[in-house]
């Protein structure tokens, strides 16, 4: 900085030093090291402007170099110097992909215009990115080409009443942006979202969404106005439209709270139902647990009996040979099932699928077939070890011991649909008992079904997982080689009808 006589005051948003793990090191060397050595060391040093640009706001819009850096490359300082960009340090600016050529993006220029919107040059792939004043990306174009609206070596970037200015350092030419008519509404939605004016933030967003309905900032920017306006019910359908979680919690908390209050004493009812009735059940189990060596077990009421006991209820079906071939292979369809159903119906907050890109053949491999393939290599290995269970009982024994993923998904899955962002750590809690309580209970089937101790199980388990992971590895191989051998056979029957 320098005063109106050009003397100078002092540096303004000076960047430090990224902390990363080699610098951290290196501080803790530089302790124990004389000067000279200290002198002979690599210097880090701050990461370094790339450019900037003083926005119509008076803030200095700046670009940090990209390549000690991955989020919040662009930053809006303040007069103390400090980022008040929205978002800025948690997002990627330009293409989050490497390009098919190897090309990564190259930021080298800022712009932003009297609006407000920050424009961003990539000069490696020639392409521009505008985003508004919370970091979200609103358009990309351009690009590297003859054509119009593409450059060679695009070199510097302005913006002049309403128009994008892009010069060409190699063509020598100066191209000029307009902006559409779908930017223009995009533009003038955001801006009346951010001036508090949410009804009339409506109808460009709506014109927006005649020209593209898949448009995920439209589909967002109506959910907030409507979460604004207070109609809850099409603004979870906007946020689910526009891929936005957050957003979403935060409608579905309010449409929740209305439900509550509307019908609180059945509320209550059932919260005392969900209460009470696990009391009662348990009393019943304790009751009859005071008798439980001398009840006779029924055949096909073992897998229930052995997720609650495991001990005693995998010995005895060892002892008495009562496992159901049947209904172990209904066990391993239900396994299918239930996750087919956790992938399609857990909650859109907790729901990290494409629930519209549903591939069963892949999940009955993630289940079906993993099963099978835990069978097979339990089965070798023990066996090898002097291991006393057969492939039948290994695999009864390991469908048993997937029970309590079975029952224990339903209230998961139930929850995630009733819970909000904020009790996430409920959710998660909820499924890691159950994912425990599972891999619990396999422990305990295959340790019964090969009448190994327990360090012995854990042993052949490990064993077991490392079988698994070969055999889905040479399936993988000879897929590859069946899929390549199909591709040369394919290209010979076209080169000789060619040539015929």
């Amino acid at each position: 900085q320098f005063d109106s006589s050009l003397n100078f005051m002092g540096f303004y948003g000076s960047e430090r030093v990224v902390e990363s793990a080699q610098v951290r090191l290196q501080r803790l060397w530089r302790k124990f090291m004389t000067r000279d050595q200290i002198s002979a060391m690599a210097q880090y040093t701050p990461t370094a402007y790339v450019n900037f640009d003083v926005g119509g706001d008076d803030f200095i819009y700046t670009i940090r170099d990209q390549a000690e850096l991955r989020r919040g490359q662009v930053r809006k300082l303040n007069a103390a110097g400090k980022d008040i960009l929205t978002n800025g340090s948690k997002t990627v600016f330009g293409d989050l992909t490497t390009a098919k050529d190897g090309t990564d993006t190259l930021l080298t220029d800022i712009e932003v215009d009297g609006e407000g919107f920050i424009t961003l040059l990539d000069e490696r792939r020639g392409r521009l990115f505008q985003y508004d004043q919370s970091s979200r990306l609103m358009f990309a174009f351009g690009g590297k080409g003859n054509q119009d609206g593409t450059f060679r070596s695009p070199s510097s970037l302005e913006s002049m009443n309403g128009l994008l200015l892009v010069l060409d350092r190699e063509y020598n030419t100066l191209t000029v942006f307009r902006p559409t008519e779908f930017a223009r509404n995009v533009r003038q939605a955001v801006l009346l979202y951010d001036d508090g004016r949410f009804s009339e933030a409506i109808q460009p967003w709506t014109e927006v969404l005649r020209y593209n309905t898949n448009y995920e900032m439209a589909n967002v920017g109506m959910g907030k106005a409507l979460l604004k306006l207070g109609d809850y019910t099409q603004s979870m359908e906007y946020f689910r439209r526009g891929n936005d979680q957050e957003g979403y919690s935060d409608a579905f908390a309010e449409y929740r709270n209305g439900v509550i209050s509307a019908y609180f004493p059945l509320v209550m009812l059932a919260i005392a139902a969900l209460v009470a009735v696990p009391m009662i059940l348990s009393r019943w189990a304790a009751k009859r647990s005071r008798n439980e060596y001398l009840t006779v077990i029924g055949k096909y009421r073992y897998p229930t009996y052995c997720m609650l006991h495991p001990f005693k209820g995998y010995g005895s079906l060892k002892e008495e040979r009562k496992g159901s071939l049947p209904a172990a292979l209904l066990l391993v369809g239900l396994f299918f099932l239930i996750n087919v159903f956790a992938r399609q119906a857990t909650g859109f907050i907790f729901n990290t699928n494409r629930v519209d890109q549903l591939n069963i053949f892949v999940e009955l491999i993630k289940t079906v077939g993993v099963v099978l393939v835990f069978t097979v290599a339990n089965w070798a290995v023990s066996t090898i070890i002097d291991g006393e269970g057969t492939f039948k009982e290994v695999f009864v024994f390991t469908a048993y011991g997937l029970t309590p993923y079975i029952l224990g998904m339903i209230p998961v899955i139930l929850f995630s649909n009733i819970a909000i962002m904020e009790e996430q750590a409920f959710y998660v809690m909820l499924l890691t008992i159950v994912q425990i309580w599972t891999v619990l209970s396999v422990v305990m089937a295959v340790k019964e079904v090969q009448q190994f101790s327990l360090g012995k199980t854990i042993g052949v388990l490990l064993l077991t997982l490392a079988g698994i992971v070969i055999t889905f590895s040479i399936v993988a191989i000879v897929y590859s080689m069946f899929t390549q051998m199909v591709s040369w056979i394919s290209t010979v029957v076209n080169e000789l009808l060619l040539r015929a």
